[in-house]
């Protein structure tokens, strides 16, 4: 970012000043480049429990082995853009009441103030919530975008992830969270999980996944589910 503020040069001796001696402020300006670097960071202990009480002095961030400064640091609750992103296809029915819940838990303990939005997806993505709502924090209008989907197809995880990655790139917020609620399997998707990774790691966006499994699926990859967490910060 170029920051640009107008320098005054000052008249020195004793002569008198006349309006046409004075320097047209505009034409001299100081630019200077800022770099200034977000990191979301994530702290848990060894038993996976998250650590809430850390101060600045606990982090130390480098980049090729030089130790940078931390010129800001928040540790706050602050409202977060949100995608779920929900697998509908025809392996999930008999778990969508446990996919329900598990949104559900998930927004009622979320800040007040964060907005959401719904992709579900099977062979194909879609958005969730009706037409003309881009975000609610409602839990009875997220179960509604969620339950009214169909779970019959095959799997698009991937296609999904990156549908919801760019609903979320126009978004002013700071912080931007996915919650992929899957068994982690794809099948159907246009897009690679090279695709996908290289898209979230380029987009800020952390991202949280719940895996939903039974014996009888197949399809079921989890180790999908923990590379895209792990690839984002989580």
């Amino acid at each position: 970012m170029a920051l640009a503020m107008p320098l005054i040069a000052s008249l020195g001796g004793h002569a008198q000043s006349r309006p046409n001696d004075i320097p047209d402020p505009g034409a001299f300006k100081i630019s200077v480049d800022v770099d200034l670097v977000v990191l979301d960071a994530t702290v848990r202990d060894r038993k996976g429990r998250p650590i809430s009480n850390l101060r600045e002095q606990d982090f130390a961030v480098y980049e090729d082995g030089v130790q940078q400064s931390i010129r800001l640091f928040r540790h706050e609750d602050v409202p977060v853009t949100v995608g779920l992103v929900v697998d509908h296809s025809g392996s999930m029915r008999r778990k969508l009441p446990h996919v329900i819940a598990a949104a559900r838990t998930f927004v009622q303990t979320s800040n007040p103030e964060d907005q959401m939005f719904v992709v579900n997806f099977n062979e194909k993505a879609t958005l969730g919530l009706p037409d003309g709502v881009n975000f609610s924090s409602s839990p009875q209008v997220l179960d509604g975008a969620i339950a009214r989907a169909p779970t019959v197809g095959m799997t698009a995880l991937y296609d999904a992830a990156i549908v919801a990655l760019q609903r979320l790139q126009p978004d002013a917020r700071d912080k931007k969270v996915l919650l992929l609620i899957s068994d982690g399997g794809d099948n159907a998707s246009r897009h690679s999980l090279a695709q996908l990774l290289q898209l979230a790691g380029q987009s800020r966006v952390v991202i949280y996944t719940i895996g939903i499994f039974d014996a009888e699926d197949a399809d079921r990859n989890p180790g999908v589910l923990r590379r895209l967490a792990a690839a984002t910060g989580c």
